[in-house]
């Protein structure tokens, strides 16, 4: 990857970090994290392959952030528990990540009065996510198939109404020379314009039951 390549990646994190400042954390409410699914691919029973990044390893790196976001919203620092400080940092991206998403899909579905349901939810979180892990992964040069991403699909969350959630799928899809896809957004200063400006360019979706 080069130079130019991981600046890009640095501003994606950053407009990842903006959004989350500027339209989530003063609308959010309450967020219960999500526990991880399975411990991290170097602490998994019988993996023989891993990814060679730690934890340790991952602070005061540009990435690090999702981990200051992630345990803001209550997530443990590490996959696998208190006390463990030498996690895969793929799978720590990945875990911070879903967490991000589920928080952004919650904070979102309140302000819209537009909630998905618990499978869309999901996939959603698990698509993004995996997006991350992915460009974390190709950066630092971690063969993915090490990382045990689950694969999902997000491609919903535009249709549904979820500007903010649908932005960090697009922009992470093919990060490296990807531009902002919702334009918009750059006018909006709090998630109630986030609102008003959805709700003139999308059908009202009905939440789910």
């Amino acid at each position: 990857m080069t130079c130019k390549d991981a600046l890009v990646i640095n501003q994606l994190l950053g407009r990842l970090t903006y959004f989350h400042v500027l339209f989530i954390e003063p609308a959010m409410r309450t967020h219960r994290p999500r526990r991880p699914h399975h411990s991290c691919c170097r602490h998994r029973p019988g993996r023989t392959e891993y990814g060679p990044v730690t934890t340790a390893e991952l602070a005061g790196r540009p990435w690090w952030v999702l981990t200051e976001i992630g345990q803001a919203l209550g997530a443990p620092n590490c996959v696998c528990g208190a006390g463990v400080s030498d996690c895969c940092a793929t799978c720590l991206v990945r875990h911070h990540s879903e967490q991000i998403v589920d928080c952004w899909i919650d904070t979102e579905a309140h302000a819209y009065g537009c909630v998905p349901t618990t499978t869309e939810q999901s996939l959603w979180s698990a698509d993004i996510s995996h997006r991350l892990a992915s460009a974390f992964a190709h950066q630092h040069s971690i063969n993915t198939t090490a990382t045990c991403i689950p694969r999902g699909r997000s491609q919903r969350a535009i249709a549904y109404g979820f500007p903010l959630v649908a932005e960090l799928s697009a922009l992470w899809t093919q990060p490296l020379g990807q531009a902002p896809v919702i334009s918009w957004l750059n006018h909006c200063t709090e998630l109630n314009d986030v609102a008003r400006e959805r709700n003139t360019r999308t059908e009202p979706c009905t939440p789910s039951r």
